[in-house]
């Protein structure tokens, strides 16, 4: 199994296209996880709506996608793409940061823990699960980094992350078809400047509404929720 759907290993390609650069027929390679994200927030959606969110319940959950994801052959995940190595490490990605986001109250990151990781990475290079302990130095790094009090200082009027992510591949791409004989650093340097415009328009436009609205829905739901659940009066 090489494609999930129409798209072949969950690249987004337009044949003729970007035809004359190196990524021929590429028009975004930043799209290849867009499907099993989705996948992804619907699955936690769902789970929300059948009240499978509560702590201990969740932590199962995330402990049984822990371990589907390193077995030699998936279980839960075999429909994903097997000719693309990196859609494999996807839900463990998704796991590992449900699991910290459930449990900020109780994980503490201080330094020694990315650089635990990062030992663990040494020992267990040339296996299958160094790549694991590759992501955990990571999410770990960023998180301990987003605790120090010179980068907690750092207040960015917009959340442009995600659009970088999104926009940075097609702006190189044009870029490249446009001007062929520009070089490498200024394209890099003209896509950064891009795609971060581009990437605050998006913020303002449609990410910043849309995380707007889901809270807003999520309030809506937990009351509807609570409303058909007895109360602990009714109960006793």
């Amino acid at each position: 199994m090489d494609s999930w759907g129409t798209q072949k290993l969950g690249y987004y390609n337009l044949p003729g296209v970007f035809g004359d650069n190196p990524y021929k027929d590429t028009v975004n390679g930043s799209l290849w996880s867009l499907v099993v994200e989705a996948y992804a927030y619907l699955f936690v959606a769902g789970a929300f709506l059948v009240g499978l969110t509560e702590k201990r319940v969740a932590t199962l959950l995330i402990a049984v996608v822990f371990l589907d994801s390193i077995l030699p052959s998936r279980i839960l995940f075999s429909f994903l793409p097997q000719g693309n190595e990196d859609f494999s490490y996807l839900p463990f990605c998704f796991a590992s940061g449900a699991f910290m986001a459930i449990h900020k109250d109780k994980i503490r990151i201080s330094i020694g823990v990315p650089f635990g990781f990062i030992l663990l990475f040494y020992l267990l290079h040339g296996t299958t699960y160094a790549r694991y302990c590759f992501y955990l130095i990571t999410f770990t790094g960023v998180l301990y980094l987003a605790t120090c009090d010179w980068v907690r200082k750092i207040k960015l009027p917009a959340d442009v992350s995600y659009g970088v992510f999104l926009w940075g591949f097609p702006i190189q791409q044009t870029l490249v078809y446009e001007f062929p004989r520009m070089g490498l650093l200024a394209n890099q340097i003209a896509a950064t400047i891009l795609a971060i415009l581009c990437g605050t328009a998006s913020w303002l436009l449609v990410e910043k509404r849309a995380i707007e609205f889901g809270k807003r829905l999520s309030r809506r739901l937990g009351t509807s929720n609570a409303g058909l659940l007895p109360s602990h009066e009714t109960v006793s």
